[in-house]
């Protein structure tokens, strides 16, 4: 079969390199050539809606089929024929496609996205596949089908400038939902400053203070003042601007744990009892942010399941398999029923109370754990709710 098709594009190639110089035509060539039975190969090459091209090791155009030409913006074949392809490269890619031509010609095959500015100066993000293709003359030339994906492109970029609005959409309305909670989170620790400063006002106004009363006060004090300064760091981190965020290699166990002091207040108040088990060794290569952002809508969806129940607790345990970390996020919540569970993670879908959600939260942390090569998945077997997070580990290497 292989040896069938050489022939018979070495047969086309010898048409184009020589037939339309002297006015051939392609059908003519064919029908000659290769006989009636597959002149429709020839039809098939011009119809193609991707450009079949052929180029030789110094990017010379030998071979162009019509929607090539119109890629490029050229009127007919003459107008590029032997010509070097090089110069309608885009400059920043034009080193990336000559060492990719040159790699083709000497017996490679491979992919390769760059773009391409056509003869009217209009700039297209082309993808193209190529294999060795062996000339007449026993030379090694560069044989492709290449596409416009322009489009694609913009589509995409469209896609992820919304989900990255999206990102911060919901990650605000975290933060407005906890609103309330933050403000009691910093009164509560405030209301202890206020009172230590009135204990010992009341002791400098009695004309005695003991010392050792004193320094334990003070020590409150500085204690309730770190706490407050744990909340608006983790609140800052949590409202920072995602994207702009790089990676980092972290301890899991510490990103959950400033994930939790926003909430930690709330918990107690609510009565919620909360078991953290994460070894400090666990390092994961995350943007610290992203990961709280999971963390919190975790946090969030468990605090309305378990509101009205009588035992309240989450538990959130950390384990490894091979080279993943496994977080399990648990809660005294019964098992979420078949059909919400098939449909949670989809954009907007919600069963909380109008106002009470966006329906975005699953679906972003989803996404969020996905773009680190990892899986957010709810397991339907536990008899409570229970969600796995699974990551890949920080390299070693990288620490």
């Amino acid at each position: 079969m292989d040896v069938g098709c050489n022939v018979a594009l070495s047969q086309i190639s010898n048409f184009y390199f020589s037939g339309f110089g002297r006015g051939g035509t392609l059908m003519q060539e064919f029908e000659q050539l290769i006989g009636d039975a597959n002149s429709r190969f020839g039809e098939m090459i011009e119809a193609t809606p991707s450009c079949v091209k052929i180029i030789d090791k110094t990017g010379g155009l030998l071979v162009m089929n019509a929607k090539g030409l119109s890629m490029i913006a050229a009127a007919d074949f003459e107008m590029v024929k032997g010509k070097s392809v090089y110069p309608l490269i885009e400059a920043r890619d034009k080193e990336k496609f000559i060492r990719f031509n040159k790699a083709i010609c000497n017996g490679e095959r491979g992919q390769l996205e760059f773009e391409l500015v056509d003869l009217n100066g209009k700039t297209h993000h082309m993808e193209t596949w190529a294999a060795p293709y062996q000339l007449t003359n026993g030379e090694f030339a560069h044989i492709a089908i290449t596409n416009d994906i322009t489009e694609k492109k913009r589509i995409e970029e469209t896609l992820e400038k919304q989900r990255g609005a999206l990102e911060v959409t919901s990650r605000l309305a975290y933060i407005g939902e906890l609103a309330a909670g933050i403000a009691h989170e910093i009164n509560n620790p405030l209301s202890v400053i206020a009172g230590y400063a009135g204990l010992l006002r009341h002791q400098i106004s009695s004309g005695g203070i003991d010392l050792e009363i004193l320094d334990n006060h003070l020590q409150s004090i500085e204690e309730t003042v770190n706490r407050i300064s744990r909340i608006t760091h983790s609140l800052s981190s949590l409202s920072s601007d995602l994207p702009a965020k790089k990676n980092e290699i972290s301890s899991m166990a510490s990103i959950v744990d400033e994930t939790l002091n926003l909430c930690a207040e709330r918990t107690k108040a609510q009565g919620i009892c909360v078991d953290v088990a994460i070894d400090e060794s666990f390092m994961v290569n995350v943007n610290r942010a992203q990961i709280s952002q999971v963390i919190m809508n975790l946090l969030t969806n468990a605090f309305h399941a378990i509101a009205n129940l009588e035992d309240k607790w989450i538990k959130i345990e950390a384990g490894s398999r091979l080279d993943l970390l496994i977080i399990e996020f648990s809660d005294s919540g019964t098992c979420i029923e078949r059909t919400v569970a098939e449909r949670m993670m989809t954009p907007f879908y919600t069963t909380k109370n109008p106002g009470q959600g966006t329906g975005l939260g699953l679906s972003i942390a989803e996404s969020i754990i996905r773009s680190y090569d990892g899986r957010l998945s709810y397991d339907p077997i536990s008899p409570y709710t229970k969600f796995i997070i699974e990551l890949p580990f920080a390299e070693l290497g990288a620490l």
